[in-house]
């Protein structure tokens, strides 16, 4: 196996500048008998020996993996208790060279091997491995300088001399052009009535049903490479023991992946990282693990849960979380450590965190560095990129192979950052589903979303300690989270708010739909009320309900809650944006009175129907009420001198007021009105009639009754 024998030369014989022509006097080519053809080799192979060189006096083991049908090809030697690996990819013409200090370890469990390096095929001293000429990889035949160009005779069989195997051996004289230097080369491959276990079909080779192919067993290497800038000649004794061979193997997708856990400076990498959406709801598994230069856990590992909303466009976030009592102080001395809903409303500053067990809230500013804050803001807030949510940016993505997560394909890419809230500078893994595969999120199919997250940062010099972060992600939804799953209604008593209801006019149709998508039009309503009120930021309208307005008046009410600013100073440009609650209520009510208000609702398209039409729910002028404790009443305004619009109340007031008994103030005074209306209508219309009556007496005095004469006949 020539290539696990003359990539040996290139390690012990690196520093030589080599340059020799075909010397005749090293070998000559006969053959001694008739006999055997050499045996083919397959495409591509595996293969495993333990190199000895006389010379050097020194003994190597080495792997080779050679897949030449994706133009890829991986070598590995061990040698003074070192593993040291080269991932070679023609197609983007790089290799990849790191070592593993302690041989046999998991990588990812040897954090003092956590280095590597790039270089392009043309710039390696190791290029000429696998193919550097003509920038295309060699074949099997030119890897293993055997067969094809390179001849060989026939030397006989023999057997015991080659760990007690049936061999056919087979001598050749091969000028390497790579190494400028002409070589002896003495093969033993497994005799055609032997078949080992490596052996491949004969068939796959060369598609004739013959049985399998032989093996190589054994190689013999002598020469002489000759040092130019010396003069000096370097000997070349090598033999070779390929212990395990195999032709057409099933490589496992990691033989030619980058290691975990490594970052390889100026690799090109075959894919592209997909970007994570701007908006998406997650759940997400949170292990910290801490392990030492030798990779035994130096800490016991820690995992924590989390649900996390995020919606870049509407500048609104929400993490679900237990807090951390030697990070999250605040809550722990505001809420205790109970598990917390916190959402944060990036367009005013204001962070919003609710115990789940309890429902308490507590507002606050949201704080420059957190979580959601977007890194290089050093004045003002402002919602991170969705990469930065879990760390994920990283200044160049690579991609390092495919890997599978809880069973889903995933295409692995690595990055490095330097993080400037933690002020360290980290290597990242981020595993993000391949097209064929998704992740189920409850009857969401998530394709191209990320299934996990590796973040640990880079061994510093005397650091015995590297602290791992691991982030799975579940139940990946890559479409905007709904409004209600920002909801901070029970944050707003302690704000000043006003409730109102809204008469829609709709026909039957249209009444019937909106019930039926009854969510999805209170969510609409929702970004509708935020534009025309001003108040910026939907979360300052709360507890949007779609209901009609009595058990016996069935017409359409959009209710709901104005919520004022609350009394905070955030870290936003301008401070708080956004109207105030009284000019919030006179835009509303300006907007009503002017017959502007046409709420635009498309119904969801149901299976291979036409478009649906859109509905308008409409509301003109005297539609808007104010709710108290009252009822519903129209809402005062400074701007308007009008009549007052008559009182009404809610079905479920109705019934709490039909159990008094008596009338209100406020209804005995609107009484008390409408009865002096009604006695001076009366009196009007009495001494209207009397006068009436007078006039028609006086004309009946003056008129004079006389007997007219009959007509002529």
């Amino acid at each position: 196996m020539a290539a696990l024998v003359w990539s040996t030369l290139f390690l012990a014989l690196a520093a030589l500048v080599v340059k020799a022509e075909y010397d005749p006097d090293i070998c000559t080519l006969q053959k001694l008998s008739s006999g055997l053809i050499p045996p083919p080799l397959p495409k591509n192979f595996q293969g495993k020996a333990d190199s000895l060189d006389y010379n050097q006096k020194t003994v190597r083991y080495e792997e080779m993996n050679f897949d030449y049908s994706n133009n890829l090809a991986k070598y590995m030697l061990v040698e003074n208790g070192i593993e040291h690996h080269f991932l070679f990819d023609n197609k983007v013409k790089q290799v990849v060279e790191y070592d593993i200090l302690h041989p046999g370890k998991n990588f990812k469990d040897d954090p003092l091997s956590w280095g590597c390096e790039a270089k392009d095929v043309e710039g390696s001293e190791y290029r000429d491995m696998f193919g550097y000429r003509d920038s295309n990889m060699y074949n099997s035949y030119e890897t293993l300088q055997y067969g094809q160009s390179h001849r060989y005779a026939f030397n006989g069989t023999y057997r015991m001399d080659q760990r007690g195997l049936l061999v056919d051996s087979f001598i050749g004289c091969v000028y390497n052009q790579d190494l400028e230097a002409t070589l002896r080369m003495n093969y033993s491959f497994t005799n055609a009535a032997v078949y080992t276990s490596g052996g491949t079909s004969v068939e796959d080779v060369l598609g004739i049903e013959d049985g399998m192919l032989s093996v190589p067993t054994k190689l013999d290497e002598f020469g002489v490479i000759y040092d130019s800038t010396s003069g000096q000649k370097q000997l070349v004794n090598i033999s070779s023991n390929i212990f395990w061979f195999k032709g057409e193997p099933e490589f496992d997708r990691n033989t030619f992946k980058i290691p975990v856990y490594m970052y390889c400076n100026n690799y090109r990498g075959r894919k592209q990282m997909p970007d994570i959406p701007d908006a998406f709801s997650t759940r997400v598994q949170v292990t910290t693990i801490s392990r030492d230069s030798l990779g035994a856990l130096a800490n016991p590992e820690v995992t924590g849960y989390e649900e996390v909303y995020y919606y870049r466009d509407k500048d609104l976030a929400r993490r679900d979380f237990v807090p951390d009592p030697n990070v999250d102080t605040d809550i722990k001395n505001w809420l205790g450590l109970d598990p917390v809903k916190s959402v944060y409303d990036f367009n005013t500053g204001v962070l919003y965190i609710t115990s789940i067990p309890t429902g308490k809230c507590v507002t606050t500013y949201i704080p420059l560095g957190d979580r959601f804050d977007a890194v290089g803001q050093h004045m003002y807030i402002e919602l991170a990129e969705p990469e930065e949510i879990f760390r994920i940016q990283s200044n160049e993505k690579q991609y390092k192979g495919s890997h599978f997560i809880r069973d889903i394909e995933t295409d692995v890419f690595a990055g490095r950052y330097f993080d400037e809230h933690l002020n360290a500078s980290y290597i990242k893994e981020t595993y993000m589903a391949t097209n064929g595969w998704h992740e189920e999120a409850d009857d969401f199919l998530g394709y191209a979303v990320p299934i996990k997250h590796v973040l640990f940062p880079e061994q510093l010099s005397g650091e015995l300690v590297e602290n791992i972060t691991e982030y799975h992600f579940f139940k990946f939804k890559a479409t905007p989270p709904r409004l209600m799953d920002f909801d901070v209604s029970n944050c707003i008593e302690t704000i000043q708010h006003k409730e109102y209801a809204i008469i829609l006019t709709l026909t039957n149709d249209e009444r019937n739909t909106l019930y039926k998508y009854k969510f999805l039009f209170q969510e609409s309503a929702q970004y509708y009320l935020t534009e025309i009120t001003q108040v910026f930021t939907p979360l300052r309208i709360q507890r949007v309900q779609l209901r009609q307005l009595s058990l016996a008046d069935v017409r359409p009410t959009l209710a709901f809650t104005l919520v004022g600013k609350a009394t905070l100073r955030t870290n936003t440009p301008i401070g708080q944006p956004g109207a105030s609650l009284k000019d919030a209520t006179d835009n509303l009510r300006k907007f009503i009175d002017r017959n502007q208000f046409s709420l635009k609702f498309v119904p969801p398209k149901q299976g291979r129907e036409d478009e649906p039409v859109p509905i308008y729910a409409k509301a003109f002028r005297g539609d808007l009420y104010e709710r108290t404790a009252g009822g519903l009443q129209a809402p005062e305004s400074d701007d308007y001198d009008e009549e007052v619009l008559p009182t009404l109340q809610y079905a479920d007031e109705e019934e709490e007021e039909g159990e008094k008994k008596g009338m209100s103030p406020g209804s005995l005074g609107l009484l008390a009105v409408a009865m002096l209306f009604i006695g001076i209508g009366i009196g009007i219309a009495v001494m209207y009639l009397y006068l009436r009556q007078k006039a028609d007496k006086s004309q009946e005095d003056r008129i004079v009754l006389q007997v007219s004469k009959a007509p002529d006949a």
